[in-house]
């Protein structure tokens, strides 16, 4: 298992109990720990599934001890490399990727070649390569950004489905106060404010939201549906 650490492995699930899965692999038995499931996963004996090998730890006493993952956002990296080649040879790169497991991902992703749409190579022809990944995640919601060096431009793409206003970046504070219209609100914050604060993750900032009246936006006005 040691030359597997940090990458992807496909199991199939041997036995489902209340705080851990047991996965086989090649007819060694390894456990998933309920801490590290993607709550919306299900786990069905027979089925196969691809984890995250985090860290191989090699015990004198008890022998390997294997660390697995289905919230770790480099799950969603190394799927995204298996299926894109494009990511393998190098032509396009994920610049950054923020993760609330179950709920969505957000993925910014560059290439040095002008000719190279390097969004459209990770959702791939007809939305194939994303859509097998939202598959193998159980509908977790995945939004793939293209890079700019315009900062204003990459705040408005990570807050998207919401539109902003007015963008107002304070590098000293770490913060972008960002301004929307009243009806952009919910779309902007997102479900209990997950919108923002994966945005915010994604971009390396807190992001504070105002009303274009200047009122302070929390993310409890957004009522869960």
């Amino acid at each position: 298992f040691k030359d597997k650490e940090d990458t992807v492995v496909s199991m199939r699930v041997e036995l489902v109990e209340k705080n851990r899965v047991v996965f086989d692999y090649n007819g060694n038995q390894v456990i998933l720990p309920k801490s590290e499931q993607n709550p919306k996963d299900k786990y069905i004996p027979g089925q196969r599934m691809h984890l995250y090998v985090r860290k191989v730890e090699i015990d004198p006493t008890t022998g390997p001890r294997v660390v697995l993952s289905r919230k770790d956002k480099e799950l969603v990296v190394k799927l995204f490399e298996i299926n894109t080649p494009e990511l393998e040879e190098g032509t396009v790169e994920i610049v950054s990727i923020a993760r609330m497991p179950g709920v969505k991902t957000k993925i910014i992703v560059a290439s040095d070649d002008s000719d190279v749409d390097p969004a459209g190579c990770l959702i791939g022809p007809k939305g194939m390569r994303v859509r097998w990944i939202v598959d193998e995640l159980f509908g977790e919601k995945i939004d793939i950004l293209n890079y700019t060096t315009d900062q204003k431009e990459m705040v408005r793409r990570a807050l998207v489905p919401g539109v902003v206003e007015d963008i107002e970046i304070n590098e000293e504070e770490n913060i972008i106060r960002a301004t929307v219209k009243d009806e952009e609100k919910a779309k902007v914050l997102g479900r209990g404010g997950t919108n923002i604060n994966i945005a915010g993750d994604l971009l390396g900032y807190r992001i504070s939201l105002t009303t274009i009246e200047g009122k302070t936006v929390d993310a409890s006005e957004v009522v869960e549906e």
